[in-house]
């Protein structure tokens, strides 16, 4: 996806204030000029997953001793994320059909995309689902979802954060039900609150995918090393979590088809697909 000029703004603010709290003060005025000079931009050629990644690397050491923080805060929201998953599988199975089934895990997914553009400061709850399950609020589900799914035999499934990556495994479930070899994709130490190989180890995730691959910070086509490129010429569809992921592949996988899974959390996002924010999404592009 290009940005917008506002984006510049966003991707400061969310990398600022993620870093910014595990530097000592007088270290602040350098990390802002250093995030700033890495959010210049020019709106018609960069991609924000990639104009996302120069930011976050610029800050440099961007856990150090805010480690202790990200873990503690990744396990109470995987903890949180367990208990409403045999709730989940159960309103999953309450589809009629196998096409029902496969939309509702992919919606849940979608509305556990709930970390908020700052740093998150408690532990992700998940309400938006509960509200799916329990019948008071829905979401837009944009494109063939069903015909995707039969029709991919190679899946791409790149994930966004930790917790939520408990409802992505209901995908991962329905991905291997309907006989789809998936490669799995997490980020590398450390990043923030996102999933990595501890938050596929919780859930086991590594039994429901047939590899687990790591990008160094957002995937970008063309950015990532040979093993994760390889695999992505090689798949013939991507599902796609987050605000990150969207902005990072959004219009950029030309000849594949890519299933994004997130809730509208900007204009930029908002006005692209036509969606209000707010809403829960999935859209299928391609």
């Amino acid at each position: 996806m290009r940005p917008s000029l506002e984006c510049a703004a966003c991707v400061f603010t969310w990398v600022y204030e993620r870093t910014a709290s595990h530097v000592e003060e007088a270290m602040r005025p350098r990390l802002s000029e250093a995030i700033t000079l890495a959010v210049y931009f020019r709106p018609e050629t960069e991609n924000i997953g990639l104009l996302c990644n120069k930011a976050v690397y610029s800050a440099g050491d961007i856990e150090s001793s805010r480690y202790a923080f990200y873990a503690a805060f990744k396990q109470r929201s995987n903890e949180r994320a367990a208990t409403l998953l045999p709730f989940a599988q159960k309103y999953i199975e309450g589809g009629e059909t196998e096409k029902e089934r496969i939309e509702r895990a992919c919606v849940l997914a979608a509305a556990s995309n709930v970390a908020p553009l700052l740093a998150p400061a408690a532990t992700f709850t998940f309400q938006e689902a509960i509200d799916i399950m329990e019948g008071r609020l829905s979401a837009v589900v944009m494109g063939d979802l069903y015909e995707t799914v039969r029709n991919g035999r190679r899946v791409l499934y790149i994930t966004d954060n930790a917790g939520e990556v408990g409802f992505d495994s209901l995908v991962l479930k329905a991905l291997k039900g309907a006989g789809v070899q998936v490669t799995l994709v997490v980020k590398e130490d450390p990043f923030f609150e996102d999933v990595r190989m501890d938050d596929v180890d919780y859930f086991h995730l590594e039994e429901l995918v047939d590899e687990v691959l790591t990008a160094k910070g957002f995937f970008v086509s063309g950015e990532v090393d040979a093993r994760l490129q390889s695999a992505y010429l090689g798949c013939d569809v991507l599902f796609v979590k987050g605000t990150g992921g969207f902005e990072a592949l959004r219009g950029e996988t030309t000849g594949k088809k890519a299933v994004f899974m997130l809730k509208v959390k900007c204009g930029p996002i908002s006005r692209d697909i036509g969606v209000e924010q707010g809403r829960v999404v999935v859209m299928v592009e391609g």
